[in-house]
């Protein structure tokens, strides 16, 4: 199992799963996917990377899918493939979800 995301023509989900698929029933509706990972220490949230079976999200449609930040996380979206990586992209976004 691992922190996965998808975006699809609506949502944001998130979930702990072995495959992305997991995460919708209708899989036509997923644009693409990637990890995400939660920093408690500075309670930000990262998505990142990529999905192996739907391919990755761009920041423009991460941006207009909606995720309802109920724990007001800080959400940072970066292209990197992995986390450790993620944590020092310079090019990452902070998305505010309004």
């Amino acid at each position: 199992m691992a922190k996965k995301y998808v975006v699809t023509d609506e949502y944001i989900i998130l979930g702990h799963v072995e495959y992305h698929n997991e995460l919708v029933k209708d899989k036509n509706k997923i644009i693409g996917g990637g990890r995400w990972e939660l920093v408690k220490d500075t309670n930000t949230l990262y998505f990142y990377g990529k999905s192996d079976e739907f391919g990755s999200v761009t920041l423009e449609q991460f941006k207009n899918s909606y995720y309802y930040n109920n724990r007001e996380h800080k959400i940072i979206f970066s292209t990197k493939e992995y986390f450790s990586d993620a944590l020092k992209d310079e090019n990452a976004v902070e998305v505010n979800f309004d």
